[in-house]
């Protein structure tokens, strides 16, 4: 079961998981762009939290927020804890994306629509101390500005230099900071999440949809590997049981596979494994685990100061969500269906050498233990 937020108390703005709540309101949109944007007049008609964009392979990015204005503009505003060192190459792939999902087949180039990519920080994007950061295109000979409907801006949301941005992002990063006078609706908002119950269920709401999705994918994961290391397993016995009895030479066998010779000597060697090892990961002390979820295999993030924490709330929930499906799918894939895995291997990679002329089909399921008519009938 996905468990309830930890404490609230201590969600921000800046924690993808309140922000994706608050990225509900236009009001709150409006107000975070009009600061942002340096734009009094901005108004959001339109704002899309967890927004899914798919690019023409089908490769696709869930944006934090994708804000369309009054003026046609589309904002993906985006909120960064830790600093993985691509922030530019993401920008460029988000607003590329949101660029192909709005423009329709056959659009004229001077109708393509404008995009915004915002990307709010909670540390020095650009390493300079400055609350914003404009990215312009600029001619290389000439120096003069010139664009292309693109716009990049990154927010240090750490500097505290007075200003309006800076103000604002003290309320997004510190836990108990309130500007009702200034920023009226991004207060009241994170109050409610905050400090009332209302707010509470909400946010255990959203938490336990996030678990959801990661228990959903490290379920099919899971089941999706049994299956191929029960496949493979089958093969390697098959193989390694027909060249033992003479049937098959190791070589010929290897060729018809489409595998290396010395993949198949390795086979050869291998003791019978047991039903998911190759699931089961090693620890620095030798100690055996499973399974390392996502996060685990990138390791912790660090930003400025030293603090260690994932990217995310809601990836640290993913990941939890994601390890314990791949747990149950482990435990009931492996006691259910195994051996006919690795049957189903075996029969194939049977077929296969059969087909080659490499061994006869009945000599060789009785190698193998299997039904030599069955075999027959696989065959036709």
């Amino acid at each position: 079961m996905a468990r309830a937020v930890r404490d609230v108390g201590k969600l921000r703005p800046i924690d993808d998981l309140m922000f994706r709540v608050m990225a509900q309101s236009k009001a709150f949109c409006g107000e975070l762009l009009r600061v942002l944007l340096q734009d009094p007049g901005l108004e959001v008609v339109e704002c899309k939290p967890q927004s899914a964009v798919t690019n023409t392979r089908g490769r696709s990015a869930v944006l934090d927020a994708l804000c369309e204005l009054s003026d046609g503009r589309l904002v993906d505003v985006e909120v960064q804890r830790a600093d993985k060192g691509d922030l530019q190459r993401r920008a460029r792939y988000y607003a590329s994306l949101v660029t192909a999902d709005r423009t329709r087949p056959g659009t004229p180039f001077g109708d393509v629509p404008d995009v915004c990519v915002v990307l709010v920080c909670e540390f020095d994007p650009l390493r300079a101390g400055c609350p914003l950061y404009h990215v312009d295109r600029v001619v290389r000979e000439t120096g003069e500005s010139t664009e292309n409907g693109l716009e990049e801006l990154y927010v240090n949301a750490l500097a505290r230099d007075g200003s309006e941005v800076s103000a604002l992002m003290r309320v997004f990063t510190e836990a108990e900071a309130y500007d009702d006078e200034r920023f009226p609706e991004t207060s009241r908002m994170k109050r409610r999440l905050r400090e009332t119950e209302e707010g509470r269920i909400v946010m255990d709401g959203g938490t336990k949809e996030i678990w959801a999705e990661g228990f959903t994918k490290g379920f099919a994961e899971s089941f999706e590997r049994s299956w191929t290391e029960g496949i493979a397993i089958g093969k390697a016995e098959t193989l390694g049981k027909l060249v033992r009895a003479g049937l098959v030479d190791a070589h010929a066998g290897a060729a018809s596979l489409g595998i290396d010779f010395d993949e198949v000597e390795r086979m050869l060697a291998q003791r019978d494994p047991r039903p998911g090892e190759a699931l089961v990961e090693t620890d620095a002390h030798g100690e055996e685990r499973f399974p390392a979820t996502p996060s685990e295999r990138r390791g912790p993030r660090k930003t400025e100061g030293g603090r260690v924490f994932m990217s995310n709330v809601s990836e640290e929930i993913w990941a939890e969500g994601f390890a314990e499906g791949f747990a149950e799918s482990f435990a009931e894939s492996f006691a259910r269906g195994w051996t006919g895995r690795i049957a189903v291997g075996k029969a194939k990679t049977l077929g296969k050498l059969v087909r080659a002329g490499l061994v006869d089909a009945r000599a060789g399921a009785a190698s193998l233990g299997l039904d030599p008519d069955e075999v027959e009938r696989m065959l036709a």
